[in-house]
């Protein structure tokens, strides 16, 4: 959908400012001279109609560095929204959020690959179209939908490609999901991966600001990563399939989906380590889990680490130092001022977690004589890829942000146009 709204409809030059201002939170005047290159009377002339349209509001002032002061400036949170979608592998979350990021609400449901996708995305709607009229009232103020999906897809046509290992539904793949919401719902879809919303979302707002070079890693059901250096995701390409779960690591190991040997998926994912923990109990190991080996869960092994059980503690020890050496590899070649490890796996278990930092510590000592590295387990936001996911949208809005002529600052100085 190419309709404009409040945002997409500003001049390049004051949208300039209202992205300096989301992505600087609160702001003052002077702050956006010196990000701009331009005096206060261009400034004032930029803040005005963001203030008329109701984008964007004062909020106090703050410190004084001699003279008055600072009137701050930050997003309205209360006055547009987007929607932020997130479908994974095996469950969906649905979200509204003010531009400045904090969310109204938030629904999630589980999906089997018995769910077809028509069913998957009505529930999607109808839990949205509740939302927003039981916390905002109507829809004119959803200016889109920012959507995260489980892999690779297709920009052009708005659908999911084929995965190595597919959890969901494989009626998924091929299906036109943004032309089914944007029908729908009657508003924008920019559709993104997980890894590359959740990523972009930390290097902006949290653990990533500030750093030039972050790797963002997800672990659970697959393994994926996202790598941001200066401020540009480096596997961008919307048909590209992230394989760091598909590094060898063992060219001696077990057969992977893809084809291939010895991946790390085979050992780090969670239903590698399900798998590995259920043959060990099979050949006559023992555990304080009391389920059958076909009924035991990701969860039961987590618990049972926990409790101290030494199966489960090995198996998840074992699957831990197959993902730090795997980490090394991918830390001593991009050389990240910060790594941040999430998702399921990370945030059930917290020996996976410290495992794999150990190993990985080890195995990039060499390549770190004169830096550092700042490991971070989780990331800064709870529901990191649904908010990545109306983030992403965000971005969309700055599209044409910055079309303004780059005009020389000494030249500006007193002629502001």
């Amino acid at each position: 959908m190419k309709k404009k709204n409040i945002v997409t409809a500003l001049p390049s030059n004051i949208l300039q400012v209202f992205e300096l201002i989301c992505h600087g939170k609160t702001v003052s005047k002077t702050d956006l001279c010196t990000a701009l290159g331009r005096n206060m009377m261009y400034v004032n002339r930029m803040i005005a109609p963001l203030q008329e349209k109701g984008l964007i509001i004062s909020k106090g002032k703050g410190a004084s560095t001699g003279g008055r002061k600072p009137v701050l400036y930050e997003i309205n949170p209360d006055r547009f929204f987007v929607g932020a979608f997130n479908v994974s592998s095996t469950y969906c979350e649905v979200a509204l959020l003010g531009l400045d990021l904090h969310v109204v609400f938030l629904k999630h449901f589980y999906m089997t690959e018995q769910d077809c996708p028509a069913d998957v995305l009505q529930l999607i709607i109808n839990l949205f179209r509740e939302g927003v009229v039981a916390s905002i009232g109507e829809m004119d103020f959803v200016l889109g939908i920012g959507l995260s999906v489980f892999g690779s897809f297709s920009l052009e046509k708005g659908t999911i490609n084929k995965q190595v290992q597919l959890y969901a539904n494989n009626a998924w793949i091929g299906f036109p999901v943004v032309e089914y919401l944007e029908k729908e719902l009657g508003k924008p879809v920019v559709m993104e991966k997980a890894s590359n919303a959740s990523a972009l979302l930390e290097y902006r707002f949290g653990k990533g600001r500030g750093r030039k070079r972050m790797l963002y890693v997800l672990c659970a059901m697959n393994i994926r990563s996202a790598v941001i250096l200066n401020g540009t995701i480096m596997n961008a390409s919307d048909n590209y399939d992230d394989a760091f779960g598909h590094m060898t690591i063992n060219i001696d190991g077990e057969r992977c989906e893809c084809g291939n040997y010895g991946c790390l998926a085979v050992y780090a994912t969670i239903p590698a380590i399900v798998k590995s923990f259920c043959s060990a109990l099979k050949w006559g190991r023992t555990t304080t889990i009391t389920k059958k080996p076909e009924e035991i869960s990701f969860d039961d092994i987590c618990d049972a680490v926990r409790k101290g059980d030494l199966l489960a503690k090995e198996v998840v020890a074992h699957a831990a130092a197959v993902f730090g050496t795997a980490l090394a590899n991918y830390i001593n070649l991009i050389g990240p001022e910060v790594v941040i490890l999430s998702g399921l796996t990370i945030e059930k278990c917290h020996f996976f977690y410290t495992e794999a930092v150990k190993v990985a510590l080890t195995k990039t000592k060499l390549f770190r004589t004169n830096s550092s590295i700042t490991f971070e387990e989780n990331g800064s936001f709870e529901h990191a890829i649904t908010i990545g996911a109306g983030s992403i949208f965000i971005e969309h809005l700055f599209d044409g942000a910055h079309e303004v002529a780059d005009v020389p600052t000494e030249k500006r100085k007193g002629q502001e146009e």
